[in-house]
């Protein structure tokens, strides 16, 4: 039976690691955190493993998930280099949406192979993280034969595996900060703005949840330029430059977000077609484009 050892075993380590060992019956060795009570905790909620506090306890295993936090990657790998337990072949795998794999390159170098594995989901609530988990993306980066193997495991989790390049991981990972930190730092403008206008949180929620799941359907079922709408796609010129004026008297950095993104706007527009010649060189005049 293939073995496993955890470092970090938290969030998102926990539970990774018992599905591991309930769905693909990995044995799971041992389990390193920083304290015996958290690696005894993290233990109790995967089921199984040896709680350990230290890389001395540490036993060698086929293969071993690093769920530390991103700043002790490196150093986590350093560590592990200097065990003299790392063998050729064995897999070392990370979780991190922003570092890549190649922080593992100490580990590399001792001759095992290195990847990794980013679920796209939350894991704030550790048990619904791990009874959701069916269906959710996973990026893989790194050795080839290692990403094929975390490939299967994530198949056979449920998963949707895909590939993206090493060097590009943090363009990868801005992504989805926009499409999801960003996304409610936008939605906080709005709700401001209609503070501003007079209209309460609570109203302001009501009447944005419907508009913005509709968006956010036409989005997905349509793509960004077929399902733009508003002043920059009909060319009101005027109703723009307004809104620009009055942004910049009341939240500076608003008016200059809407432009930075008006500019995108306008790409879409053009692309959908929705506008004049004149009217798009007008408006690019007035985003600064």
């Amino acid at each position: 039976m293939p073995s496993l050892n955890v470092i970090g075993a938290g969030q998102v380590g926990q539970p990774l690691a018992r599905l591991l060992a309930e769905k693909l019956h990995l044995d799971i060795h041992c389990v390193l955190n920083r304290s015996i009570e958290s690696a005894q905790r993290a233990c109790d909620f995967i089921g199984a493993g040896k709680p350990i506090d230290s890389f001395t306890a540490l036993s060698p295993a086929d293969y071993t998930l690093i769920t530390t936090p991103d700043y002790a990657l490196q150093r986590t790998a350093e560590i592990l280099a200097k065990s003299q337990k790392i063998k050729k072949n064995m897999i070392f795998f990370q979780c991190s949406g922003s570092i890549p794999s190649s922080a593992l390159h100490e580990i590399k170098n001792k001759g095992a192979l290195i990847a990794s594995f980013h679920p796209i989901k939350s894991f704030v609530d550790t048990q619904r993280s791990l009874n959701t988990f069916e269906g959710t993306y996973c990026a893989l980066e790194g050795d080839q034969k290692a990403c094929k193997i975390l490939e299967g495991w994530a198949i056979k989790l449920g998963a949707n595996p895909f590939y993206i390049q090493t060097d590009k991981k943090l363009i990868y990972h801005s992504s989805l900060v926009f499409a999801c930190n960003y996304l409610i730092s936008l939605a906080e403008i709005a709700f401001l703005s209609l503070e501003e206008a007079g209209v309460s949180r609570d109203i302001s929620k009501s009447l944005l949840q419907p508009f913005m799941e509709n968006t956010l359907t036409q989005l997905f079922e349509k793509d960004t330029a077929k399902a733009l709408s508003g002043p920059i796609a009909r060319g009101e010129i005027d109703v723009v430059q307004s809104e620009i004026n009055v942004l910049t008297i009341w939240r500076p950095n608003f008016a200059t977000l809407y432009k930075s993104l008006g500019e995108i706007a306008l790409t879409l527009a053009e692309k959908k077609g929705s506008l004049t010649t004149q009217d798009a060189h007008r408006l690019k005049q007035i985003l600064g484009a």
